[in-house]
């Protein structure tokens, strides 16, 4: 936060419609005035950790730059301006496999050749550079269609997972991160399914820092609205941005019990040890139904997606809010699906 551009600069820069919105445009602008009312060792930080083909020209910009000014002797044979402009052009998603094998080309490159690059160079910038190389290469990886048919587990939740591990790794002893993504993500199941794989986010991390250290909170609400984009089951399209209805939560589903407690917004602690044998067997020995809904739905279903989820399995807590709203998006974030429609 060194105000070096706007609060809605910044927020286009990580290219991705669904988080384009006035609301993040508030939680940035809260954080900017936090940051500058407190010592550097209480400041907050905002940092992206998803794994996409989007939001990468800047990576691409630091890496051709650095081949440029550093392959002086011809060793490398991949021709990167020509490669990058493919991947910025969105290429065929259903086979990456040139793609990928010169990303790895050029990888092997810049480790073979370590000890030179970094007397071009420095250090620092060698590192930052394999780290922008890694990013482009995961997300191919990720958006290859063809890769991941030989894969049995959630590899884009792996990635995620990894640069949590990595951002962690380059602060101080004892940083708390809050990390924000969609329900199926943190949830700390590993047999559940996020996009058709098993092993979401949150169980990665479980595995990798262990019970104590990951604490994941779900969310829950029994009715309102919220946005998306419009899907044609019949002409197997997406569209624009459109308002959702949630109608009120089903009798004996996960969001309708919540509501019961006549309270609009509340935390339950599903680690509280001295909880009753009847909320555990609520908890963790009954599939119930809760509202699930990513950035894509559709009009000709009845009513939004529902899934049956163990609470206890897949969280470590939850927050339920009774009545929603959709997010506005910001005309930056418009302007991202008019140019999606327009492809």
């Amino acid at each position: 936060m060194k105000g070096e551009s706007t609060s809605r600069e910044a927020l286009t820069g990580q290219g991705f419609w669904i988080w384009n919105t006035e609301e993040m445009i508030d939680m940035i602008e809260w954080m900017r005035d936090y940051n500058q009312s407190v010592p550097e060792n209480k400041k907050v930080q905002f940092i992206g950790i998803d794994t996409q083909m989007v939001a990468l020209d800047l990576a691409y910009k630091k890496v051709e730059g650095f081949i440029e000014k550093t392959n002086n002797n011809g060793l490398l044979k991949v021709e990167v301006d020509s490669l990058f402009h493919k991947l910025r052009k969105n290429p065929d998603r259903n086979d990456m496999s040139s793609q990928r094998q010169k990303l790895y080309t050029l990888l092997s490159y810049l480790f073979v050749n370590e000890v030179k690059l970094i007397h071009q160079t420095s250090k620092q910038e060698y590192f930052y550079i394999l780290a922008d190389l890694r990013k482009i290469i995961q997300g191919v990886e990720v958006g290859d269609r063809k890769f991941k048919k030989n894969i049995d587990f959630n590899i884009r939740d792996e990635y995620m997972a990894q640069t949590v591990l990595d951002v962690l790794q380059n602060e101080k002893p004892g940083t708390k991160m809050v990390l924000w993504a969609h329900n199926f993500h943190i949830g700390k199941n590993p047999e559940a399914y996020v996009n058709g794989y098993k092993q979401p986010l949150g169980s990665v991390l479980k595995r990798y820092i262990g019970e104590k250290k990951y604490y994941a909170i779900g969310f829950s609400t029994s009715k309102g609205s919220f946005q998306a984009r419009n899907y044609s089951v019949k002409e197997k399209k997406t569209g624009g941005i459109a308002s959702f209805t949630l109608p009120p939560a089903t009798e004996g589903s996960l969001d309708w019990y919540f509501a019961q407690t006549k309270k609009d917004i509340f935390f339950i602690n599903f680690r509280n040890t001295s909880q009753s044998n009847a909320i555990n067997n609520f908890l963790f020995n009954k599939k119930r139904s809760t509202y699930t809904v990513g950035s894509t739905w559709t009009f000709d279903y009845s009513e939004p997606a529902k899934s049956k989820i163990e609470p206890g399995k897949y969280f470590d807590g939850m927050i339920f809010i009774k009545e929603t709203s959709r997010a506005t998006l910001t005309p930056a974030g418009q302007k991202e699906i008019d140019s999606r429609l327009n492809k």
